[in-house]
């Protein structure tokens, strides 16, 4: 599975490779749910993820968290395969639903850089379904230094 994940990219930089491994290598949910990394530069990172029935809601679509999981995981990407041994967390986030996505589609997030400053990055992320924009996700990320331990977040 983690094969499938990086050698699906069309278009990833070099530097960045090494990075998306050890992310993928640990990222269980990612690789759970055939998140494959479909560009990955420093102008904007896309995903894509198939919407399986284990992503659907009561009513037969995609669950709404499914599509946040998507966007999240896009922009986490997109901040933790950087050069340096910086980490990146999601400090909040939004999303808009704007259409349903439904059992057989493919999601496509692809998530640009919207602003940054000091130790935050806001990112704006698009998340489409056959070419229509189902969610638009903005988050905000606090980049953090090495490993956080459970003592660490008391």
């Amino acid at each position: 599975m983690i094969d499938y994940v990086i050698m699906s990219s069309l278009t990833i930089d070099a530097g960045r490779r090494a990075r998306l491994q050890e992310i993928v290598e640990k990222d269980r949910a990612q690789v759970a749910h055939d998140i494959a990394v479909i560009e990955l530069t420093a102008e904007a990172t896309q995903l894509s993820m198939p919407v399986t029935p284990e992503c659907s809601n009561g009513l037969g679509l995609c669950h709404g968290g499914m599509i946040y999981f998507l966007a999240d995981t896009a922009v986490g990407v997109a901040t933790n395969t950087e050069p340096g041994d910086d980490q990146w967390v999601t400090a909040s986030a939004t999303i808009t639903h704007l259409a349903p996505a439904r059992v057989g589609d493919t999601l496509h997030a692809r998530c640009t850089l919207s602003a940054a400053h000091g130790r935050s990055r806001v990112y704006t992320t698009e998340v489409r379904s056959g070419g229509h924009i189902v969610a638009v996700s903005q988050a905000t990320m606090m980049r953090t230094r090495g490993v956080a331990s459970a003592t660490d977040r008391a």
